[in-house]
């Protein structure tokens, strides 16, 4: 890990070199872990990685009670107490007036200010750089991928374990903590507490809330969740239906079905992104639910749940082998339920590779 971290921080830095910086500063707890191979989280207290382009020295600042975690050698590390301005120390790092790189999206207002202040800078003197750090996560490596491919198959394991727990009078909120107490239980798997399982009436709501809700006899079951392996996101949708659904609920799902196979076709390299978004919505259309079909179909995923590239039909963006996204069409009907399907998949040099693969078709998800 500490020599795939030092190429990632060469690979930013000579990224960086066109934007006359002279240092580049990481304040996003998972720009760091990407950089530097540690995941802290530090709560209030700032933690941030320093990095110089002329040296390219790397210096991490983090509070002294998580200091001794990290493991490269390559990486000065400087702690501070609590009661002590961290970002002080950031600006006598920096010795003066020099053009510092920040990530905008992740720098609170009272951090920046702050970081004026001590380092005697101005808003002339920063520049935005977390479209760089986009564009290198972008790709994922083969390493990366292999996590990606645990996580998935440990997300299918889980669904077929959990479903076993499907019997009458069972709640949502039974069905939901089983799969907390999966991940619990599994080796180096992430607790993720921000997932949906929704019943019946409940799953029109694409981000439904777990219930009391017993479930009844045709309900469908939405689950949308995945292991975090190695601070590697999966996210995986299956509709199940406790007993036979209506024909209304056959019928939807059949077609999200279809829209999820239609959109996973299109994914390969050197075609535009949002053909799996248009794909997809097409068949849904076709059958004339598009105004059931409410937000865009994909999301790529990585060490954030959400991530580059959105998977709508306005990205002109060209797929890349190595990027990882989502697949995830529904059809949400008010009084009836909703559908959802959603699959994970790498685009690699030929097409694609679904990550995951726990059975989709009608008469699989029927418990």
């Amino acid at each position: 890990m500490t020599s795939i971290c030092k190429m990632r921080r060469k690979k930013l830095l000579n990224a960086a070199a066109d934007l006359n910086l002279d240092y580049i500063l990481l304040t996003d707890p998972t720009s760091i872990y990407y950089y530097c191979g540690v995941k802290y989280v530090t709560y209030e207290r700032f933690c941030g990685m320093l990095l110089q382009i002329s040296t390219e020295n790397a210096t991490l600042i983090v509070p002294a009670l998580d200091a001794g975690r990290l493991q490269d050698s390559d990486i000065k590390q400087i702690t501070f107490q609590d009661g002590e301005d961290a970002l002080l120390i950031v600006g006598n790092l920096l010795g003066g007036k020099k053009k510092l790189g920040i990530e905008k999206g992740n720098l609170r207002l009272v951090t920046a200010d702050a970081l004026l202040a001590g380092a005697g800078l101005s808003l002339d003197d920063l520049t935005d750089i977390s479209s760089l750090i986009t564009k290198e996560r972008l790709i994922k490596d083969s390493a990366e991928i292999e996590l990606f491919r645990e996580a998935c198959r440990i997300t299918d394991q889980m669904l077929s374990d959990w479903r076993t727990i499907v019997k009458p009078g069972v709640r949502e909120s039974d069905l939901r903590m089983e799969l907390v107490r999966q991940m619990i239980m599994a080796d180096d798997v992430t607790v993720d507490l921000d997932f949906i399982c929704a019943t019946g009436p409940n799953t029109v709501s694409a981000h439904a809330f777990a219930s009391p809700r017993i479930v009844a006899p045709g309900d469908p079951i939405m689950v949308d969740f995945g292991a975090i392996y190695k601070h590697y996101y999966a996210d995986e949708t299956r509709t199940f239906f406790f007993g036979q659904p209506s024909d209304k609920m056959k019928e939807i799902y059949q077609i999200v079905l279809e829209a999820n196979l239609a959109g996973i076709s299109k994914v390969e390299p050197g075609r535009p992104i949002g053909e799996v978004d248009k794909a997809a919505r097409a068949v849904i259309e076709k059958a004339g639910y598009g105004e059931f079909f409410t937000h865009r179909t994909g999301h790529g995923i990585g060490l954030d749940i959400h991530e580059s590239p959105s998977v709508s039909s306005d990205n002109e963006q060209l797929m890349e082998p190595g990027m990882v996204f989502t697949v995830e069409p529904g059809i949400y009907l008010p009084e009836w339920g909703g559908v959802r399907i959603e699959d994970d998949v790498v685009v690699t040099e030929s097409g694609c590779e679904i990550l995951t693969h726990y059975p989709k078709e009608l008469d699989k998800v029927i418990i």
